[in-house]
């Protein structure tokens, strides 16, 4: 039985703070990450974690929106960033993965959400809508499919139709001479005169 418990298990917050400064042991950071009573100290020590992995986990299993968005900023690896997105626990970590990930200008987040029952839920796709600003990659058929199915099945969203109607008319110009052009002019939704046009 040891008589003397580790700095970084002192009962002083201040001590548990100290020790995290000085130390680079991940093992030990990663004990304080998961299991210190104390915000601050767990968000210091997630501060100094490099692995992807375990990051991921801790946001998945805490229920703290705090942890949740050092550690998404944190990530680095769009794989551990897509698996977040495929299985988080809470819709909060799949938005706020999904968002990361376009901001890596990563295709796969449009991939995996066309092929999810999310057009139901028209907050969800006014959050997509909206973050597929956040992708600087050139026009592709992934984009144009799933702007085809929000303007499918947005029709009492006008909102929603309006943005994905405009989307679809930027990539247009933008596809100019090539098939993914007169795909997009061959989607029913989609011509010149629509009414979403007049905003």
């Amino acid at each position: 039985m040891k008589l003397f418990k580790p700095v970084w298990q002192s009962k002083n917050p201040g001590k548990r703070r100290k020790f995290i400064s000085k130390t680079n042991s991940q093992d030990i950071l990663k004990k304080i990450a998961a299991s210190d009573p104390v915000l601050e100290v767990r968000l210091l020590a997630i501060e100094k974690i490099h692995d992807d992995e375990f990051l991921a986990f801790l946001a998945n299993n805490m229920e703290n929106t705090k942890i949740n968005d050092v550690v998404i900023a944190k990530l680095s690896s769009p794989d551990v960033i897509f698996a977040l997105i495929t299985h988080g626990k809470t819709i909060d970590i799949v938005q706020k993965a999904a968002l990361k990930l376009a901001k890596m200008s990563d295709k796969r987040v449009l991939d995996y959400l066309y092929t999810q029952n999310i057009f139901y839920d028209q907050n969800y796709i006014r959050f997509i809508l909206d973050f597929m600003d956040a992708m600087e990659y050139t026009p592709c058929q992934e984009m144009v499919y799933f702007l085809e199915k929000v303007l499918k099945s947005s029709y009492n969203d006008s909102y929603s139709a309006f943005v994905a109607n405009k989307k679809l008319r930027s990539i247009c110009i933008k596809a100019q001479g090539t098939p993914l052009e007169e795909y997009i002019k061959g989607i029913t939704q989609y011509n010149e005169n629509a009414k979403f046009n007049m905003y």
